[in-house]
C-alpha cells in the first residue's frame, strides 16, 4: 500500500484542495474533527515543493490548515511548525 492510499479523507481532501474560495477551504476547516496525525500529516502537505507549485491551491490548503488547528490546538504542533517555518 503507497503512502498516498494510505492517507485519511481528511488528508486526501487536503491535499487536493477542491475549493474555489478561501472562504470554502475555510469553512472545510472549521468542520472537520482532525486527529494530531491529520495535523501532522497535513503539514507535511503544506511543506510539499510539487504542491507549493500551484500557489493558488496551495494558498487554499492553507486556509484550510489553519482553520483546523484552529479547531483542534494541540501543544505537540508547536515544534513541527516551528521547523517547517525555518525550512
Amino acid at each position: 500500500m503507497s503512502k498516498e492510499s494510505a492517507q485519511s479523507p481528511l488528508l486526501a481532501t487536503l491535499r487536493q484542495a477542491p475549493w474555489r474560495t478561501a472562504a470554502e477551504a475555510a469553512a472545510f476547516g472549521a468542520g472537520a474533527s482532525p486527529e494530531l496525525g491529520d495535523l501532522l500529516g497535513g503539514l507535511e502537505l503544506l511543506t510539499h515543493r510539487n504542491l507549493a507549485q500551484d500557489q493558488e491551491r496551495h494558498a487554499l490548503r492553507f486556509a484550510a490548515y489553519f482553520a483546523m488547528v484552529q479547531r483542534r490546538p494541540d501543544e505537540a504542533l508547536v515544534r513541527p511548525i516551528v521547523r517547517a517555518l525555518k525550512g
